[in-house]
């Protein structure tokens, strides 16, 4: 029976699809209902990515949506789902996280160095208290800011990839990556040309 169980358990693992809704300080999590026998889920939660335990995990039983309560927005949270049954827990969901976080702008691709593009961090909910981390991917160091917005100029053309950290009052972090295109279709000076002198009689 136990051996049954596991080929069930076997076949939960890549049907999660985890989505997450924020209201105020509550947080929705909705999940695709997994494939085989199943007793019940767990939410896992933490403040660093990738890193769960049993002590920050929540069985809801077993439906396929749950409201966590009283979440501080100043802080960045992370969550997976697994399933179980009488073989043991599959392994995790897809990983969100809390508040969500995109970066929009007002161009991912520009035909010339030197034009200037807007980032803007969108925070949902927003929150209170966060320091703003970017890095262009172009030598340029980071650059650190008290707003969710920023202006950069790339100095040459090139793939870039933009990385946002979001860093909460708690110190925890949410990062964000964003592809920017920079061309380099600007006219140029000609090249000097070379002239050479042929004396003739």
């Amino acid at each position: 029976m136990k051996r049954k169980g596991l080929a069930f358990l076997t076949a939960l693992l890549p049907v999660f699809f985890l989505a997450i809704q924020a209201v105020a300080a509550d947080i929705h999590l909705k999940w695709d209902a997994s494939k085989g026998e199943v007793t019940g889920y767990r939410i896992y939660y933490s403040h660093t990515s990738g890193s769960y335990s049993s002590n920050n995990s929540i069985d809801v039983g077993n439906v396929t949506d749950y409201t966590i309560k009283n979440f501080s927005p100043n802080s960045a949270y992370f969550f997976v789902v697994r399933a179980y049954n009488s073989a043991g827990e599959s392994g995790n969901s897809n990983e969100v996280s809390w508040p969500k976080v995109t970066i929009t702008t007002s161009a991912q691709a520009v035909n010339n160095p030197d034009t200037t593009i807007s980032f803007h961090a969108n925070i949902q909910p927003a929150p209170t208290q966060a320091t703003y981390k970017w890095n262009f991917g172009d030598g340029s160091g980071t650059k650190n800011v008290s707003t969710p917005d920023i202006n950069h100029q790339f100095s040459s053309k090139g793939n870039y990839s933009v990385t946002l950290s979001v860093v909460f009052g708690n110190g925890s972090t949410i990062k964000k990556t964003v592809k920017i295109i920079v061309q380099d279709e600007k006219p140029h000076k000609p090249s000097k040309p070379t002239i050479a002198l042929n004396q003739t009689s």
